[in-house]
């Protein structure tokens, strides 16, 4: 099955065998195709995956897709105990502090991961039905079968449970953090005992130092964004006291994150950091982040055991790996 990532900087597309990526697709997305996460024009982005379909030849038709992080609602909840047709009727009304809309025009979902009896400790989830039509459309436009959306958040929780299968672990005793150096955004993802628990979403993301380098260097932000690795040496970069003040900031925001993140749950087990995204390429933003984070950062790309990708390949395709596996 194939995984895709649509982001802000960059399309991902993984092909995935028994849930391991065996090959990927990373291509820089087209000017003012997408903004800020949301698509512009689902036709042309329609066009554009099946041109990168043609041409890395990829012939498997059956697809999942990940959803942006601010493309739908995620929280968890309590409620009393009912039957699936009274979960209906009221898990719209959750979301009341998120949806100023009419509800009717969001699709719900959600998952029980408990019951005491009296009540259930639910996952819930909201979407426009407007944005879910359009991805639908746009993959049957680009002659895919898309099978599955799944939230951001859920495809890296995917991940976090399959390592814990193939590691051994006992499910339900492990925290996790997930941080996805985007395009766009900084995100900030956070599984209690590994189970989604809430984002917290940092702006702007490291487009600023996309613009900050090629205005340093004259190079264009494309030539910028096509470059597998920044260092903080490069010809024209290593003065620019804006660039290392913006990576300062960059990992003073993360920072805070996690610490009010901590303060708030004193009994978390939280001992490592995932990372992710294309940020990770720039030098100077993770020698800040290790600066100014207690706990080790750990790459992404160890979730996926067995695939024979290289790293930086697997760094980036983690939402669109989670998407194609089962929950």
């Amino acid at each position: 099955m194939l995984g895709f990532d649509i982001g802000s900087g960059y399309l991902k597309i993984a092909l995935c065998e028994d849930g391991i990526p065996s090959s990927a697709v990373c291509v820089k997305m087209p000017d003012h195709l997408v903004k800020d996460g949301r698509i512009i024009s689902y036709g042309a982005m329609a066009d554009f995956i099946s041109e990168q379909i043609k041409a890395n030849e990829i012939h498997t038709k059956t697809c999942a897709a990940a959803l942006p992080a601010d493309g739908c609602y995620i929280r968890r909840s309590t409620m009393p105990k009912m039957t699936a047709k009274q979960l209906a009727v009221n898990i719209p009304y959750e979301f009341h502090e998120f949806i100023t809309e009419d509800i009717g025009s969001y699709f719900y979902d959600y998952a029980v991961l408990g019951s005491d009896g009296k009540s259930l400790d639910l996952l819930l989830a909201a979407a426009k039905k407007k944005m879910l039509d359009a991805y639908r459309q746009m993959f049957r436009r680009a002659h895919l079968k898309l099978r599955a959306i799944v939230p951001e958040e859920l495809c890296y929780g995917r991940l976090l449970r399959n390592h814990e299968v193939r590691q051994g672990m006992t499910p339900g005793e492990k925290d996790y953090v997930i941080l996805d150096l985007g395009h766009a955004f900084l995100e900030v993802h956070f599984y209690r005992r590994g189970i989604y628990e809430v984002t917290r979403s940092l702006e702007p993301g490291c487009n600023q130092l996309i613009t900050a380098i090629s205005n340093a260097t004259g190079q264009d932000e494309h030539t910028v964004m096509m470059r597998k690795e920044h260092s903080t040496g490069e010809s024209g970069t290593d003065d620019l006291q804006d660039l290392e003040t913006i990576y300062g900031n960059m990992a003073m925001q993360v920072m805070r994150v996690l610490n009010f993140y901590s303060f708030n749950n004193p009994d978390n087990n939280l001992d490592r950091v995932y990372y992710c995204g294309g940020g990770s390429c720039f030098q100077g933003l993770m020698d800040e982040l290790r600066s100014n984070i207690e706990m080790p950062l750990v790459d992404l790309a160890e979730l996926m055991e067995g695939s024979a990708l290289a790293r930086e390949e697997r760094t980036r395709i983690g939402a669109a790996a989670g998407a194609v596996l089962l929950p």
